[in-house]
């Protein structure tokens, strides 16, 4: 499902103005997956995490 997100936000990045992705991560252990995946934590809320799309 990850990777379906993934490639719709870059397809329409260009129609939308998407500049990433975010995700609010359940607990500590959901949040560390998309951690090794290349998500950052915010400042704020460690569980919400953002992945640029380049």
């Amino acid at each position: 499902m990850l990777v379906y997100a993934l490639t719709r936000a870059r397809q329409i990045q260009h129609y939308a103005g998407v500049v990433g992705l975010l995700v609010d991560g359940l607990d500590e252990q959901a949040s560390g997956f998309y951690l090794r995946l290349g998500f950052s934590p915010s400042h704020g809320n460690p569980l919400l995490l953002f992945l640029p799309i380049k």
